[in-house]
């Protein structure tokens, strides 16, 4: 079974059910909307891994994203939740704008006239595809331990797969490159094999490095510490035949012997009293550490730290944009909690016709992509038409929101 193929039969008859529910759309066109959003985004994995550097990215992605297939088994549950489903959506988004980055909108538009839904329902299922896919393809790299010129090898296959998939006009808007099977000479392949086999030596160094330097490393400390334990015992023995005869002649030899016997160690003992002051100084700093306790007390004067971020960034919003007020989200979240706050946007949008300008600031961080998008679909929720808003590049600035607006006639 091909690559394409399996992606779109993980997902199950109920999960498309529920995702006709969540979007108002028959299951028909719900079912081919989602399949021509496998399609796309597998296309647009397949373009973004054609180097080698590229295909090493996508495996860091992978890898680093925690993309294992979860969401396989996962995705039935996550499509009858709208709360799952709308957050799955977000994240979703910012995948597809990394991978497709200006195209996304257009392909949307596309596959909503193929499938017979509206464009808003089209962005919706081709965002959910992209956790979808990563998912399935980072599972299977991980259970057949896929280098990255395996995975890379394994993608260009599929791409006749997923041409044979996508209509015309979407294809035309990828720009996908063919990969004809049929005709694949056998100098191809040998190059492909020495790819792979290149792909393996690089591994095996980096396997086979930290060992050696491992091995090196642990040389040194034998050396070091074997050398420092040939002078030591000398010390020992020295002390071990002073001491036993030193310390029981002050107290107990000179009650039982003679004057002669206890002037001869008398030397000695003076040796041991040089050796008793050591156990005072050990005592001695344990009495006097409180001073020091005190002093590091005063990083308590950091306690304005633990105000909120929206609170206690810089206001650095551009001329001519307004900020969204911080109270609009949840701490560090793009959940909406203060939705009462934008409720002044809703009814020029509605009445006016206007259209909105949301604009992240990248000053704010990457919750500020997050925040415009969950904006967006609060105002949809609340009436406004999806031509109305418009999620503009993230901008210079930053504000305590992450994201200011602008609304145009």
């Amino acid at each position: 079974m091909d690559l394409v193929t399996s992606i779109k039969e993980s997902v199950s008859d109920v999960a498309v059910k529920n995702l006709a529910a969540y979007l108002g759309e028959d299951i028909n066109g719900t079912k081919l909307g989602l399949d021509l959003g496998i399609s796309t985004f597998l296309a647009g994995v397949i373009k973004f891994a054609a180097t080698d550097k590229t295909g090493r990215n996508l495996m860091a992605i992978l890898n680093d994203g925690g993309h294992t297939g979860d969401i396989l088994n996962n995705f039935e549950t996550f499509s009858g939740n709208s709360e799952k489903s709308r957050l799955l959506e977000t994240i979703g988004g910012n995948i597809v704008n990394h991978f497709l980055k200006d195209k996304s909108s257009g392909i949307a538009e596309k596959i909503a006239g193929h499938a017979g839904i509206q464009k808003r329902s089209a962005d919706t299922l081709l965002h959910l595809s992209a956790p979808l896919v990563l998912g399935f393809v980072g599972k299977k790299a991980r259970e057949e331990n896929m280098s990255a010129g395996a995975l890379k090898a394994c993608l260009y296959e599929a791409t006749d797969d997923v041409s044979g998939a996508l209509p015309s006009t979407i294809l035309h808007a990828l720009n996908l490159p063919r990969f004809n099977r049929g005709k694949s000479s056998p100098l191809s392949h040998y190059n492909a094999v020495k790819e792979l086999n290149k792909d393996r030596k690089g591994e095996n160094w980096s396997m086979i490095l930290p060992w050696v330097l491992l091995l090196f490393v642990g040389g040194l400390i034998y050396y070091f510490s074997r050398t420092k334990a040939i002078r030591e015992p000398q010390v020992v023995e020295k002390k071990a035949d002073v001491q036993p005869s030193e310390i029981f002649l002050p107290a107990d030899t000179t009650a039982e012997t003679t004057g002669p016997q206890t002037a001869t160690p008398a030397p000695a003992a003076t040796d041991t009293v040089k050796v008793i002051p050591v156990p005072k100084e050990v005592k001695e700093p344990v009495n006097h550490n409180e001073p020091v306790a005190r002093k590091e007390e005063v990083p308590k004067k950091e306690a304005p730290k633990n105000v909120p971020e929206e609170e206690a960034s810089e206001d650095t919003t551009p001329a001519g944009l307004t900020g969204v007020p911080a109270a609009v989200f949840a701490r560090n979240s793009a959940e909406v909690v203060g939705g009462s706050a934008i409720q002044s946007l809703i009814t020029p949008l509605k009445e006016g016709r206007k259209k909105l300008v949301l604009t992240p600031l990248r000053g704010s961080g990457r919750v500020a992509v997050d925040r415009a998008y969950a904006i967006r679909d609060y105002l949809l929720e609340n009436g406004v038409q999806l031509s109305q808003v418009e999620i503009a590049s993230p901008g210079k600035g930053k504000n305590p929101s992450g994201v200011a607006y602008r609304i145009n006639n």
